[in-house]
C-alpha cells in the first residue's frame, strides 16, 4: 500500500514571514532546506527535519508580495499563522480524484497540464477542517532520508516545481543559521470529527498504512514520508500539533505546536476556528 507511489510528502505552515519561520525552524530544530520558489500566488521553500532515518517534510508559505489579497494571506486574515495543507503525492491523479469524489469530497483547482507538476485539492470540511493537496509529477522526488542533503547547487528544474515558478534558491542563506540541535518529526496530529471517514480517506484513497493503536480514540496511519496520529474530537476539527523526537519541551513556531514525543509534557496547540469549508486553496 503505502509506498507504491502514493505517500505523505509535506504539511505546509501559512506565515507572514516565510525567511523569519525557516531560520526559527532551522535554529530550533535543524531543518534542512532543500526546495523552493515563487510562484504567482506565495513563495515558498520545503524543508527536511529528521535524520537520515526517519523525519518528515515541513513547508512554509507567505503570500507573494503582490497578491495582498491571494490565498495566503486570505487565511493569515481569517486564521491567522498555522497549519494551511497537508500534500499527498499520488501515482496516478485522475484516479485519486475520481475515488475521492465517489466518497463526496469536493475536489477543486485540477492542474493536469504540466508534468513537472499536476495537482488537486479537496476541499476542507467539517471532518478535517484542513486542505488536502494531491499531486503528482514526472520529475523523482528525492527519498525523504535524502532530502536534507540536496544543496542549492543542485538544478532545481530535477526536482517537482510548478510551470511559472522563480527565484528557486531564494531559501539558500537560510542553510547558514547554525542549528541548537536537530529533532525528528514523529508524527502529525490531526484532529477528525468522523474517525471512519478518516479511514476512508487516508488508508482507501491516500493507501497509506494502518498501524494497530491500543487506543479506540484515534489513528495511527503512516507513509514512507511521515506518519499521521488522526485523534477524534468533538470540538474543532485540523491539523494543529506535530510531535518531534529529540525535543526538550514544547516550542511553538507559526502558529504550530511542536511537542515532545512520547513523553509527560506533551502539549498540543490550542484548538483554532475550524477552517471554513469554501476556504481558497492554491498551489504551494
Amino acid at each position: 500500500m503505502a509506498g507504491d507511489g502514493f505517500d505523505l510528502d509535506h504539511v505546509a505552515l501559512a506565515t507572514n514571514d516565510a525567511a523569519g519561520t525557516l531560520g526559527h525552524l532551522r535554529r530550533e530544530l535543524g531543518a534542512r532546506v532543500f526546495a523552493g520558489e515563487r510562484i504567482t500566488e506565495c513563495r515558498y521553500a520545503t524543508s527536511y527535519i529528521g535524520e537520515d532515518h526517519g523525519g518528515s517534510c515541513l513547508e512554509v508559505i507567505e503570500p507573494a508580495d503582490d497578491e495582498a489579497i491571494g490565498f495566503v494571506s486570505r487565511f493569515l486574515d481569517t486564521r491567522g499563522e498555522g497549519p494551511h495543507h497537508i500534500t499527498f503525492m499520488v501515482p496516478d491523479l485522475r484516479a485519486s480524484i475520481d475515488h475521492a469524489r465517489k466518497l463526496g469530497y469536493t475536489v477543486v483547482k485540477e492542474s493536469h497540464d504540466y508534468p513537472p507538476w499536476r495537482e488537486a485539492f479537496l476541499m476542507p470540511d467539517r471532518r478535517h477542517g484542513i486542505v488536502v493537496q494531491f499531486g503528482q509529477s514526472s520529475l523523482a522526488s528525492p527519498a525523504a532520508r535524502h532530502r536534507g542533503e540536496i544543496a542549492p547547487a543542485v538544478e532545481a528544474a530535477q526536482l517537482p516545481h510548478v510551470r511559472d515558478g522563480r527565484d528557486r534558491d531564494w531559501w539558500a542563506g537560510i542553510m547558514a543559521v547554525k542549528p541548537r540541535r536537530r529533532v525528528t518529526i514523529d508524527s502529525f496530529v490531526l484532529y477528525s470529527t468522523d474517525l471512519a471517514a478518516s479511514r476512508r480517506l487516508f488508508v482507501e484513497v491516500l493507501r497509506g498504512d494502518e498501524v494497530a493503536s491500543a487506543q479506540d480514540d484515534r489513528l495511527q496511519i503512516r507513509w514512507p514520508g511521515g506518519r499521521l496520529e488522526i485523534r477524534a474530537t468533538n470540538g474543532h476539527p485540523g491539523l494543529r500539533e506535530i510531535v518531534v523526537q529529540g525535543l526538550d519541551s514544547p516550542i511553538s513556531i507559526a502558529g504550530c505546536g511542536f511537542t515532545v514525543a512520547a513523553g509527560p509534557n506533551s502539549h498540543a496547540c490550542p484548538p483554532t476556528a475550524a477552517l471554513r469549508t469554501d476556504e481558497e486553496t492554491s498551489t504551494c
